[in-house]
């Protein structure tokens, strides 16, 4: 038998991106849920929440229908969860009207981190998690800020994104959709796109494919990883090509379109199509991360992210293992950086686990993988 919940739910500023992930979760299992915009207290966001569960175990993972109330608190497990039944009768107007808005929710659709933002922004805010990219950042909210003072449809905002990998192309994207929604410029979703999204198998096909994504997209960002291998993809990824360009043109203003990729098969992308390269005024560069900008990432991005703090003696250390990094063949940017992170917590945890992560650690970590000297080639992070 359904039931229905509200009240709150409480988390920390590193919890927020979790909590994004686990109310989607819900949300794709069936789940009716409204949410509130949150209000930062005492350190921590508070929630407001309702949801509609089962009243016995159906199985969140296998279960057809929506979970019960153990299964949704196990999700938040880490955070705190504060709720109540909701019993909705003609004395409670306030509880009939959440359980009617549960009710109009059955069609659980997936929430964006602009619904769930603190309103006094004191953390959480777009692009607040991005590291070296304030010129990008000036500029994409400039143009953003022109297409909340004119009109969508009054700015072009299709944007490039040029950078080697690992130079945080794809989270800019998020990010700036992100920055739109919370800035009511953008109202749809973020939808992600690669080269073999967008081709059919069949001659006729792939237009369809490249209107369907559009479709998705509509009110909100179309995000195109890879972009140049459409223009390397024979025939059909012409035709998509062409496709996109049309509504580009014809559906000024429905959709963003942001298009990203290496610097010199980007510049083969564009060739392909004489229209792409007016469509796509906002074109920014992404640099590689030098040695400085890798220790920060890893010291303050991944370690907290992983509940773990970074020891002093291991700093020297670091930093040599950084510049080694930008020396190596296949540097990959912060993926390089994630990749030496993860092989530190790895040993880390062999020689005792614990909330820092140690200089013996680290040194078992560069000696598995070559990189105690930076002249030895490193191996794993291509």
């Amino acid at each position: 038998m359904a039931a229905y919940y509200g009240g709150r739910l409480n988390f920390t500023e590193e919890q927020f991106e979790a909590v994004l992930y686990a109310l989607n979760l819900l949300a794709s299992k069936n789940c009716p849920l409204v949410v509130g915009h949150a209000k930062v207290e005492g350190g921590q966001a508070a929630l407001p929440l309702a949801f509609k569960c089962q009243g016995k175990k159906k199985g969140l993972v296998l279960g057809g229908d929506c979970p019960t109330i153990e299964e949704v608190e196990e999700v938040f497990k880490g955070a705190t969860l504060e709720t109540r039944p909701i019993n909705p009768n003609v004395k409670d107007k306030a509880s009939l009207e959440i359980a009617r808005e549960l009710e109009l929710a059955k069609e659980c659709r997936a929430i964006s981190m602009s619904e769930i933002t603190p309103e006094n922004e004191v953390f959480s805010k777009p692009f607040s998690r991005l590291t070296g990219m304030e010129e990008q950042v000036r500029r994409a909210v400039e143009c953003m800020r022109a297409a909340q003072a004119y009109g969508r449809d009054a700015v072009c905002l299709h944007t490039m994104l040029l950078g080697n990998p690992g130079s945080g192309k794809t989270t800019f994207a998020r990010e700036l959709h992100e920055f739109g929604r919370a800035e009511k410029v953008l109202d749809g979703e973020f939808v992600e796109a690669r080269a073999d999204d967008l081709v059919a198998r069949y001659v006729g096909h792939t237009a369809g494919l490249v209107r369907a994504a559009w479709q998705r997209a509509r009110g909100g960002t179309l995000f195109i990883d890879e972009a140049y291998k459409l223009a390397d993809t024979a025939e059909f990824g012409l035709e998509a090509i062409n496709a996109l360009v049309e509504l580009m043109e014809a559906g000024r203003g429905e959709v963003v379109v942001v298009a990203a990729g290496y610097p010199a098969q980007m510049s083969r992308f564009l060739e392909v199509n004489p229209g792409l390269t007016s469509r796509f005024s906002l074109r920014l560069n992404f640099d590689d991360y030098d040695a400085k900008t890798l220790e920060h990432i890893l010291v303050d991005v991944f370690a907290p992210e992983r509940h773990v703090t970074v020891a002093e003696d291991a700093r020297e250390r670091l930093s040599g293992a950084c510049l080694a990094l930008t020396r190596a063949p296949g540097y990959a940017n912060a993926r390089s950086a994630r990749t030496l992170f993860e092989r530190w917590l790895i040993k880390q945890a062999t020689l005792g686990a614990g909330g820092t992560l140690t200089d013996a650690a680290l040194e078992a970590a560069l000696a598995e993988d070559n990189l105690a000297s930076p002249g030895k080639h490193p191996m794993g992070f291509a």
